[in-house]
């Protein structure tokens, strides 16, 4: 008969489950770190990715020729419409046709010029500057809108990338559980319920990775939409210059006040009313006549009954338009550029609100972050390592059972996940609220 195998005596077990264990914290902490470490295929800094979606995003480059577009309309608005040239046959004979039949036939030359009253174009060219202007404002307005969209996408990306981190070391601290647990049923001291719960654990542990993993690929897909890569280009993120430095910041008078003064959308709305009560203006002057100046010059020909060469004639005009017709015209015009100035106006005072609101709102999320932040890194992460360190002296010394050491690491792990949220959310809320003051050192 063979020989007969001998079972791990239950000390023999915790000596060999306390070995690897020990092995298994230390490799914990070196994949931690690791992790921090950038990966070497082409990694992406936030800094990197701001500048690549700023050099060329569609969106910013279509409001950039659109301001281009607008920059050449004043100088437009304000010439002189092109002069009218006319030939003119005047007093021809029908019956002969001839040029010289009758005193008063010519050829006639005549050249006119459309003059707008005064004071109209001076008028249009200012309220087309203005569009200009507020279309330059909204540009910076772009910019700023896509510099957050930017650190949103890249910031949680970096959240799931650390929520992955963790989640690959938790599947494997939950695989020594699940092996020690089996290793503790088949001795007989432990139960299969024991056994059952640890796969459990691993389970939900991998249906985790799996929802991180999705969410990590459409968060990718909208970074790399914003850099203008193909939306399945792999995303390493640089983490080698990572500032997890979280400032006080400004009070939230301060920042509003910040936000009035430089506010792309608010000043493109401030430009844009400067716009509209020009064009108030000059609808008022819709009702003063424009001038037409002409001048023509008659060539006539030989009088042949006094075989004298008969003297050239020039004559000179002027006309302008009577505001008798379209009265009622020029009334809807005025009312229709002063409801449009209102309408700026009030869209102006919402688009005040909404900002003030969003300030708030960013300060609320931004204090609540920075203080889970400092929670986690100054007490529940040193006190979750201590209990670790405890509990493993302990289970050298036979008083806290493996999967109570386990299931603390386990702790620990989740602490360091909701730090890297935390940390992550309040970066964000620093994001959202430098784009809602229009204040990009505000986020620095």
């Amino acid at each position: 008969m063979g020989q007969r195998i001998r079972p791990f005596s239950p000390r023999h077990q915790r000596t060999a489950g306390s070995t690897v264990f020990i092995v298994l914290l230390l490799t914990a902490s070196a994949i931690l770190a690791e992790n921090d470490k950038p990966d070497v295929a082409d990694p992406l800094s936030l800094e990197r990715a701001i500048t690549l979606a700023l050099d060329a995003h569609p969106e910013l480059l279509a409001r950039e020729a659109r301001t281009h577009a607008l920059a050449w309309i004043p100088a437009q608005r304000e010439s002189l419409p092109d002069p009218m040239l006319s030939l003119n046959a005047m007093s021809l004979p029908t019956d002969s046709f001839d040029l010289n039949q009758e005193p008063m036939t010519q050829l006639q030359f005549g050249i006119s010029q459309l003059i707008p009253f005064p004071g109209k174009r001076r008028l249009a060219r200012a309220a087309a500057e203005f569009d200009a202007s507020a279309s330059g404002a909204m540009q910076d307005e772009v910019k700023t809108r896509l510099a957050e969209r930017v650190r949103l996408a890249w910031w949680k990306t970096f959240s799931l990338d650390r929520s992955l981190d963790i989640n690959t070391m938790s599947q494997s601290v939950t695989r020594q559980l699940v092996r020690s647990a089996e290793a503790r049923y088949a001795s007989g001291e432990g139960s299969q319920q024991d056994v059952i719960v640890a796969q459990l654990q691993l389970s939900q542990h991998k249906s985790e990775a799996v929802r991180l993993m999705g969410m990590r690929n459409s968060s990718a897909a909208i970074l790399n939409s914003l850099v203008q890569r193909p939306v399945g280009q792999p995303v390493v993120l640089d983490r080698s210059e990572l500032h997890r430095s979280l400032p006080e910041v400004p009070s939230s008078s301060q920042l509003q006040s910040h936000a009035m003064e430089s506010r792309g959308i608010l000043r493109s709305q401030r430009e844009t009313l400067r716009a509209g009560a020009k064009r108030l203006e000059l609808a008022a002057l819709s009702s003063r006549p424009d001038f037409r100046l002409g001048a023509a010059y008659g060539r006539r020909g030989t009088d042949l009954v006094r075989e004298v060469e008969r003297p050239d004639l020039l004559s000179m005009t002027l006309s302008f338009k009577v505001p008798i017709q379209g009265r009622e015209n020029r009334r809807r015009l005025t009312e229709q550029r002063r409801n449009e100035w209102a309408g700026v106006e009030h869209s102006m005072h919402g688009t005040m609100l909404a900002i003030e609101a969003k300030i708030q709102e960013g300060i609320s999320e931004y204090e609540t972050a920075r203080e889970l932040v400092l929670l986690h890194e100054n007490a529940i992460i040193p006190q979750a390592k201590q209990a670790v360190q405890a509990l493993l002296a302990r289970y050298k010394e036979d008083e806290a059972g493996f999967a109570t050491v386990i299931r603390s690491q386990l702790l620990l792990n989740e602490s360091e996940r909701h730090y890297w949220v935390a940390l992550a959310d309040a970066k964000s809320a620093l994001a959202r609220l430098a784009a809602a003051t229009g204040r990009d050192e505000i986020y620095e």
